[in-house]
């Protein structure tokens, strides 16, 4: 979890982070530009499986910000999904309007009435959110409101003391203490998560640097002209969960740390999230780091190890170590279209990926043209030309 210092560019403001490259991917331009440069973020429900990673990553890289993030409620029960729904969007829409009153405090002419804190006393409110969420539509209106007044009263006042921190329950909490006792004391991971004289580690590293892009000429030119090439400085960013400096063996690493249901299968987690394309990533930022940082100069001299990711299966509770080859990394920054065609020559049959420096072209090449209507091939030809045995 990064700091407002990150997630505003470390005051820059529009930073281009590896998950945001990732997505280009998938997103539409415009899906894409509305997202990560005007911050609009979809109405999407956050996935309570990512809950017990969020407090890990908390837990490894910056404990003291634990009570700042999380709630613990000593609430082993709580109403269903949708109920939840229903009562955090009263308890929203109550703070809403007590601060939209505080504003306007000054240039009222009376006192103004705020609303209670208090789920039974906003009647109206609870019942307009039961009937965005379609709640039991087929019921009366007040035994419907009854209900999840009844269900939910302990449940918002959690809200209202929590004051906006995600809630955890203990026992989620006690899970995520007793994984982070596991992997300090495991012979593998103890190193990447204990400090020592000689073991120095960077917990939640922002790096803000800058990529070189080369704008591509519009107009041509006559072939006795050089044209030097302009380049177009894209800002980007990283957050490293760990990045260790080992002084006695001088040596520097990147670790990435990742939660699993099943560190057998984690692999199949690689390739679905790309986690290659982001060490790749986070490796480029680190060359940026050591040569414009004098803080980390040094590190010249020291040897890069290959980044790893630390997964812990949740339900075992073991850790496993993944390294990356240098051709992985590579082909994530690159892509993989030369080495399939250097392999099995140019007529082969598998998929063709890009690599993070291809997709971040991509998003160059828009930010030059200022224009994310739509993707490149439709701007420039009006048509996209399918590629369905490599694609």
């Amino acid at each position: 979890m990064q700091t407002a210092d990150y997630k505003n560019g470390g005051g820059r403001g529009f930073c281009i982070s590896q998950s945001s490259i990732k997505a280009w991917r998938n997103f539409s331009p415009k899906k894409w530009y509305r997202k990560y440069v005007e911050n609009i973020e979809d109405d999407e429900n956050e996935n309570p499986a990512f809950l017990l990673g969020e407090i890990l990553d908390t837990l490894i890289t910056c404990p003291d910000k634990l009570e700042e993030r999380f709630y613990i409620a000593n609430m082993e029960k709580i109403p269903s999904e949708t109920e939840c729904k229903i009562i955090e969007c009263t308890y929203n829409q109550i703070i809403e309007y007590n601060n939209s009153l505080k504003e306007l405090n000054e240039v009222l002419p009376e006192e103004p009435e705020f609303l209670k804190i208090d789920l039974a006393e906003n009647w109206d409110i609870l019942l307009s959110c039961c009937n965005t969420e379609k709640w039991q539509s087929g019921w009366k209106d007040d035994t419907r409101v009854n209900k999840i007044i009844e269900r939910g009263n302990a449940y918002f006042s959690i809200l209202a003391e929590a004051n906006h921190r995600k809630i955890i329950s203990s026992s989620l909490n006690m899970q995520a203490l007793e994984l982070i006792e596991i992997l300090k004391a495991n012979k593998h991971t103890r190193d990447y998560l204990v400090e020592s004289p000689d073991n120095e580690l960077h917990f939640q590293l922002e790096i803000f640097a800058e990529y070189d892009y080369e704008v591509e000429f519009e107009d041509p030119i006559a072939w006795h002209e050089i044209r030097e090439p302009e380049i177009r400085k894209i800002p980007i960013k990283g957050a490293l969960d760990i990045f260790r400096v080992d002084h006695k063996n001088k040596t520097y690493q990147i670790v990435d740390f990742k939660k699993t249901f099943s560190t057998h299968e984690f692999k199949n987690n690689i390739y679905k999230f790309n986690y290659d394309m982001q060490l790749s990533f986070y490796q480029y930022l680190i060359s940026k780091l050591i040569e414009q940082d004098a803080n980390f100069y040094y590190l010249k001299d020291y040897k890069q190890l290959p980044p790893i990711n630390i997964a812990i299966d949740i339900v075992d509770k073991t850790p496993c170590i993944y390294s990356y080859s240098e051709r992985d990394l590579y082909n994530a920054r690159y892509g993989n279209e030369k080495f399939l065609e250097g392999a099995f020559g140019k007529h082969h049959q598998f998929r063709i990926k890009k690599g993070w420096n291809q997709l971040l072209d991509e998003i160059a090449w828009h930010i030059c043209k200022n224009d994310f209507s739509e993707c490149r091939e439709m701007l420039e030809n009006g048509i996209i030309q399918l590629n369905l045995i490599n694609n």
